[in-house]
């Protein structure tokens, strides 16, 4: 057992340092330690809800969670076999709405912020999709430009319709007011447009969903030329 995985250990580390490169594994430790550095801080000021503490500690522990998934048998679960470019997104949507904007207040400094997350999180999640889809083939078929930007797009679209299903939730059973429900903006997005306060709500979801599909479009779009840019250009042979 033990020499398994030794061996399991030894094929991951050659399969990561093949996979990604020094500033990018550099990147990956700067996002933890800046995740536990301000987990830590929030613990000690307790300046904010228990919720948000226990989120800040939930998502600091996470960014060591999806690398050891490697560790799992690739032959049956799927996310061993997701690319470990992914890690580097996760740690990039762990620190920009958690540290900056909520711990740094630049939610409420910048009225563009809160969209301006919804757009990035709507352009990265979309080559998040291509490795899911990727590694779900395990390398048996390749996926083409168009089919591979259309799987991207509708992840990217789920997972934020699935954002503001959450947050509908959260507020409903924890009486917080991530949506607005009490008729006070939390941010300053919606004071500089005017409309009924009742609507407020209705506001925060359609932006935040609007950002998001904008992104994935986009996103999307770019994917598809790249990849068929690849496909054109021939490959230079190895030496």
């Amino acid at each position: 057992m033990k020499l398994k995985l030794k061996r399991k250990l030894r094929a991951e580390l050659a399969a990561l340092r093949k996979e990604i490169s020094l500033p990018e594994y550099l990147f990956w430790w700067l996002c933890r330690l800046i995740m536990i550095a301000f987990a830590i801080r929030e613990c000690i000021l307790k300046s904010d809800t228990d919720y948000f503490r226990l989120q800040m500690i939930g998502v600091s522990a996470l960014q060591f969670v999806l690398p050891m998934l490697h560790l799992l048998p690739r032959r049956y679960f799927t996310l061993a076999r997701l690319s470990y470019h992914a890690q580097t997104v996760a740690g990039m949507m762990a620190v920009i709405p958690c540290v900056l904007g909520n711990c740094l207040q630049l939610y409420e400094r910048f009225w563009w912020f809160d969209c301006f997350v919804h757009l990035l999180a709507g352009i990265v999640i979309v080559p998040i999709g291509v490795m899911l889809i990727n590694a779900a083939a395990n390398g048996k078929e390749r996926l083409s430009p168009l089919a591979a930007s259309a799987v991207g797009f509708g992840l990217s679209c789920f997972l934020s319709l699935g954002w503001e299903c959450y947050e509908f939730l959260f507020d409903w059973f924890t009486g917080c007011n991530t949506q607005n429900w009490n008729g006070t903006p939390v941010g300053p997005l919606i004071d500089r447009i005017p409309t009924d306060p009742q609507r407020y709500p209705l506001f925060d979801t359609l932006s935040d969903m609007l950002a998001g599909l904008l992104g994935a479009l986009l996103a999307a779009i770019a994917l598809r030329l790249w990849m068929e840019h690849r496909a054109r250009t021939p490959r230079k042979p190895t030496s």
